[in-house]
């Protein structure tokens, strides 16, 4: 649950820093700035994936261990 609060927090974090920086670009050069619903969800879905990528692996293999070993060794 963690990772996937952590992911979604992240992408729409994300996204609003990208969303403005396009207006603020568009608004510097005159040119326009095309904000699309596909590449912001795009934008969340790449970071959902690799949230939970990065998130689950190393608790799967934590999950793994004997608790004693795992704390004896750190």
């Amino acid at each position: 649950a963690e990772t996937v609060v952590l992911c979604t927090l992240g992408g729409l974090l994300g996204c609003a820093l990208g969303i403005g920086a396009i207006l603020t670009a568009a608004h510097w050069t005159g040119w326009p700035g095309v904000i699309t619903a596909p590449a912001i969800l795009m934008s969340l879905g790449v970071s959902w994936v690799v949230g939970l990528i990065f998130g689950i692996t190393p608790a799967i293999r934590a999950a793994g261990l004997d608790p004693v070993d795992a704390l004896r060794h750190n």
